[in-house]
């Protein structure tokens, strides 16, 4: 069920061939889960709503402050480093 207080700031993002991964500060507030939705920032005033497929943690480069990592399918643009994530509800 969606935390729609759940709150993050994108550190970077990658591109895969048909999902996208978001590495999500440290800081972030809420909880997130597979199959909640996000609004994700992709253009100044701008977001795009998204299912979450798949959440992660870790990576081998920052071990002791591991990034929260979020597997996403659907955004049409990419989105706005830097830029907050918020919890939302289902579209429709």
């Amino acid at each position: 069920m969606t935390d729609q207080n759940f709150r993050g700031r994108i550190v970077s993002s990658k591109q895969l061939r048909t999902d996208r991964v978001l590495m999500v500060d440290p800081s972030f507030d809420g909880d997130v889960q597979s199959g909640d939705w996000i609004k994700v920032p992709v253009a100044s005033e701008e977001t795009e709503t998204v299912q979450v497929l798949s959440v992660g943690w870790g990576s081998s480069m920052h071990g002791d402050a591991a990034p929260l990592m979020l597997l996403i399918s659907g955004l049409e643009k990419d989105p706005l480093e830097g830029g907050e994530l918020v919890g939302t509800s289902a579209p429709g």
